[in-house]
């Protein structure tokens, strides 16, 4: 079981939200864990932890902690427990740790259940559970119709949270997710959006794969939502198959904005300076993007190798470690497509080896001639693309 390595509560977090005492006579600790598995783990603690367990004793022997909370702590310490199975243990409730696998404070929020209700909005089936958010199935209370609502679970999940709604508010486009509602400021922030039953483009790719007339669809669909989405000034940063939705018709909806941010041309003008480095997928995330901020050119490519995976079905960059990607990026050369898969044109495969070029200034930098050379392309004349 992974053992969180370091350990730091902080008292004012935790007064406010982890359970209450639901008897002040809890406060005896001798009702939670015996004296001398208290004084044991106590000593544990300190001896791992240094500052703050006074602070936490006080806590239990004041009522702030309840029997499960404080054993929680203590097994925490042991590393008997890690921080997937302490939310498990408090439902709905958070505690702040710091582990060393992650040299930033992170508070791990606990999902809330299948059957619960967040504001009008009853949660249905999961549909994706990610390390910062979960986006359950729901229905929409007066207009009857199917929603996503994904929830914030850390800390990371309500800022990017936060910047997905804001973003969201502020464009309007077919082939983008529409937000249908938002609550960002509440204990559990969650944001309402539409449902596309379609899945993602990945797992298209899993059941029945596809062809190029799809494929050239989906590039061109995609390449129009970034172009609306440069025209707000802000870069997506994390475009990748999963993050491509598809609707039941088989229209492209972009979704995950979490983090989006501003190039550095637009930098001046952009209203919160945390937005100003693009983080993203390390299989799909341009070169340049590992060690500065990016521009609409590392979208380009991060569209360009999707696209590619999705017709070979292969990931061009599959190393473990953040170290290697970045290698893997430096030096990467896709083959030409139209050597092996059929209905590609050589001009489409240069299109796509132009787009994942390791230096930005190699590949296309405008998305309306990059349209325009996509659409110039032969297409079958049942295969409509939204403008």
């Amino acid at each position: 079981m992974p053992q969180c390595t370091r350990l730091r509560l902080w008292p004012t977090m935790i007064s406010q939200t982890l359970l209450p005492a639901q008897n002040r006579n809890d406060c005896d600790p001798t009702a939670m864990a015996s004296p001398s598995e208290f004084g044991r783990s106590r000593r544990e603690i300190g001896a791992k932890f240094g500052a703050g367990i006074d602070e936490l004793k006080a806590m239990i022997e004041c009522g702030e902690l309840d029997r499960v909370s404080a054993r929680a702590v203590i097994q925490i310490a042991r590393g008997e427990l890690d921080s997937r199975e302490l939310k498990q243990l408090l439902p709905q409730k958070r505690i702040r740790i710091r582990s060393g696998s992650d040299d930033i404070g992170t508070e791990a929020v606990a999902s809330p259940q299948i059957g619960d209700w967040l504001g009008r909005y009853r949660l249905g089936d999961v549909i994706h559970r990610g390390r910062n958010a979960v986006v359950f199935l729901s229905r929409h209370p007066e207009l009857g119709i199917a929603v996503a609502v994904k929830v914030a679970i850390s800390e990371r999940g309500r800022e990017q949270l936060r910047t997905e709604i804001e973003v969201l508010a502020g464009i309007t486009h077919s082939n983008i997710l529409r937000l249908w509602d938002a609550a960002p400021s509440v204990d559990c922030p969650y944001m309402v959006t539409e449902y596309c039953d379609g899945g993602t483009v990945l797992d298209r790719l899993a059941s029945d794969g596809w062809n190029y007339v799809h494929l050239r669809k989906l590039m061109i669909e995609s390449l129009l939502a970034l172009r609306a989405l440069d025209c707000t000034g802000r870069i997506h940063g994390d475009i990748k198959p999963s993050n491509i939705l598809l609707t039941a018709a088989g229209e492209t909806r972009l979704a995950d904005f979490g983090l989006a941010s501003c190039p550095p041309e637009k930098a001046k003008s952009c209203a919160n300076p945390e937005l100003l480095s693009v983080q993203g997928s390390w299989p799909y995330l341009a070169p340049e993007c590992f060690h500065a901020t990016g521009d609409q050119r590392s979208d380009i490519y991060s569209l360009g190798l999707t696209v590619y995976h999705l017709h070979t079905g292969e990931i061009p960059v599959n190393a473990s470690t953040r170290e290697e990607c970045e290698i893997q990026h430096r030096t990467l050369r896709i083959d030409p497509l139209h050597w092996s898969v059929a209905g590609v044109s050589r001009r489409e495969s240069e299109l796509l080896i132009r787009m994942t070029a390791t230096d930005p200034e190699r590949r296309p930098d405008d998305y309306d001639r990059l349209l325009a050379e996509w659409t110039a392309l032969p297409t079958p004349a049942n295969c409509e693309f939204n403008q």
